[in-house]
């Protein structure tokens, strides 16, 4: 079976993938990545609401008791939403990479010890190699990370919804105008994973060329032919080429990146500022609380953020499900170079093999 042709695999399919490997192996670690998802925007917002029950309760001349009931009761339903978020944060963080990148190397081994030599060191099956290792580096890469993902995301829907409702019953001018500007932030993002995607393969093609070069210096096989032959600039000034076009190609996906950063930087001033400069004009103009004041402005500035974090979340989860797909199409290489009709001659043969 040729190891050349690359399997397809859905951003559904590689999602449920991920969720049913933690699954099996924890299944308090996606439980964690739900509450984790809830309670972060919880916190946050008990936290901005507080202050408008404060000045409320100041402008309505409660009395005294009443007053320490409706702020103590928002305490303590802080302090609890706080336990909770530390506890979920903590199992989401120590579990999520490290699950999956356990699996995806204890599978790399046991196909290792089990893989035909010639698929083994078949050239395909190496050019799929380096794209999934590079993958793999480590448990905090985004492939090893995708329920965390979608627990980052999920949070901020839910707190773009919830935050949202609050700015829309002052005025529904101001999401429109931060609409607008994650449009814009959008495009941006989406050019730096462009970037990113597009040179992928030739980036990992000059790691492996890297590797390859590191390795080939420390053998004593190959020592002597190179103070023979003075070979040991010219294997200096390779390694350099080749360390300099990998750097080049890193340096474009970091300027992309950068550049979609300073683009969210410039839009939040622009957009923060004028929600700012529309709330204090109804304030001054009596069509406001200032308890409901403080609230939307609170609001505003944290739903830039959700808004940000949409973006951010799902600009990072595609270029996680696509490092997946790399990492999956490695994987599911057949172990065998069995040709056609010596598996219909030896079926039982085959069978057992497979389940070996």
């Amino acid at each position: 079976m040729s190891t050349e042709k690359k399997a397809a695999y859905s951003a559904w399919s590689n999602i449920m993938y991920s969720m049913q490997l933690h699954w099996r192996a924890r299944p308090l670690t996606l439980i964690c990545c739900a509450v984790s998802a809830l309670v972060g925007v919880g916190v946050p917002f008990v936290s901005i609401y507080m202050p408008k029950i404060v000045i409320d309760n100041i402008t309505a001349g409660v009395t005294p008791s009443e007053f320490i009931l409706s702020v103590g009761l928002m305490a303590l339903l802080l302090a609890a939403l706080n336990s909770a978020k530390s506890y979920a944060d903590l199992i989401t963080h120590e579990s999520v990479g490290t699950i999956s990148i356990l699996k995806h190397l204890q599978t790399v081994m046991h196909k290792h010890l089990n893989m035909d030599y010639e698929v083994l060191e078949s050239p395909g099956y190496a050019k799929r190699g380096e794209k999934a290792w590079r993958a793999m580096q480590s448990n905090h890469s985004p492939a090893s990370n995708i329920p965390r993902n979608l627990s980052q995301l999920l949070m901020n829907v839910l707190g773009f919804l919830v935050y949202g409702t609050v700015i829309v019953s002052v005025h529904p001018l101001i999401i429109l105008l931060l609409a607008i500007s994650a449009g814009i932030n959008w495009l941006a993002l989406s050019r730096a994973r462009k970037v990113e995607r597009d040179t992928r393969e030739e980036r990992s093609k000059l790691q492996g060329k890297l590797w390859y070069l590191q390795k080939v210096s420390k053998e004593p096989s190959g020592g002597k032919d190179v103070r023979l032959y003075d070979l040991g600039s010219l294997i200096r000034g390779i390694f350099q080429n080749v360390l300099g076009s990998s750097t080049d190609k890193e340096q474009k996906v970091a300027a992309g990146d950068m550049k979609a950063q300073l683009s969210d930087a410039a839009l939040s001033l622009i957009r923060d500022g004028a929600s700012y400069a529309f709330l204090i004009y109804l304030l001054l103009n009596g069509e406001m609380t200032l308890g409901s004041f403080v609230l939307v402005f609170a609001a505003i500035g944290a739903f830039a953020g959700w808004l940000s974090g949409i973006l951010t979340s799902a600009s990072e989860l595609i270029r996680a499900l696509s490092e997946l797909s790399d990492i999956r199409d490695y994987l599911d290489v057949p172990i065998f170079r069995i040709p056609a009709p010596a598996m219909r001659c030896l079926p039982a043969i085959f069978f057992l093999l497979r389940l070996h």
